[in-house]
């Protein structure tokens, strides 16, 4: 389970509190762990102790080899009453539902959403909003979340083919832009060249795939993706260092990623692979 729902709804001491400047919230939230569902909309009104959930199913496959014609299957809509809603000091606000039905999908039983977007203790946190789904054995199923916009500069390593370059990350929804500045091709000892900078390259990736590992490093793992102009397949690992709880030999940047490229989709031994590193001292 994603770090990003799991401390938020682990991580927080519960105080009872009045919720009385919060009337009502209402998001929609991009699935981070869930095969059956595409999004969900969560609307919670405090005063009235209600949450109206509609979760959104993914697109059917369609086989390979066939041509579909598709549309998105109907939302699934439920309204729950009764919900206790918690905030806690920094004004997070916790809302739980748990009911001795199964409305969903036949299993889950408990409800968890949480509202970070008014968080004093944080200038610009990162979630906006996460939702959990458990069994009737409390293990989350589905796990949704709401995220903002992260941007980082990077810098190129000592020795690496990329000058600097600049990462835009949305671990919500899992779009990653990647700007990449090659270095100055090097001019042959005792000749004189007129160089231009080289253009940058540019990648965007969609449905990137977030987990944290045993020492708190929260890892965005991209697909793949072709440029043209570099005639190469392209994939990186974003590595955020900054909740890291292992012991390393040299002190660990906030921010690395590790940008692989090929010749082929397969990144075979036979071709030509290539692998840098570049950082940065976090993300804004």
């Amino acid at each position: 389970m994603n770090s990003l729902v799991h401390a938020s709804v682990l991580g927080f001491s519960l105080i009872a509190s009045t919720l009385a400047s919060a009337k009502t919230f209402s998001g929609v939230l991009n699935a981070l762990d869930s095969t059956k569902y595409e999004n969900a909309t969560a609307t919670v009104n405090y005063k009235a102790k209600t949450l109206t959930l509609s979760l959104q199913p993914r697109m059917p496959v369609c086989p390979e080899g066939r041509m579909c014609i598709q549309a998105f299957p109907p939302a699934i809509t439920l309204i729950f009453k009764g919900a206790k809603s918690f905030k806690d000091s920094c004004g997070v606000i916790i809302t739980q539902v748990r009911t001795a039905k199964a409305p969903i999908d036949g299993s889950k039983t408990e409800i968890t959403l949480v509202n970070n977007s008014e968080n004093s203790c944080e200038s610009s946190p990162e979630l906006i909003a996460s939702l959990a789904l458990k069994n009737r054995e409390g293990a989350p199923v589905d796990s949704f979340v709401s995220a903002r916009e992260l941007s980082a500069e990077l810098k190129g390593a000592a020795v690496g083919q990329y000058l600097d370059g600049r990462l835009v990350l949305n671990r919500g929804t899992g779009d990653v832009n990647v700007s990449l500045q090659p270095l100055m091709p090097v001019c042959p000892e005792g000749m004189v060249c007129a160089q231009v900078m080289p253009l940058p390259v540019e990648l965007f990736f969609t449905k990137a795939v977030t987990t944290t590992n045993d020492c708190g490093v929260v890892q965005t793992q991209t697909g793949l993706v072709w440029n043209e102009n570099e005639a190469r397949f392209f994939t990186v690992l974003i590595n955020d260092n900054r909740k890291n709880t292992c012991p390393t030999l040299v002190a660990l940047a906030p921010l690395d990623i590790v940008v692989r490229s090929s010749e082929t989709a397969e990144f075979s031994d036979e071709a030509a692979v290539e692998v840098d590193q570049l950082t940065s001292e976090g993300l804004n």
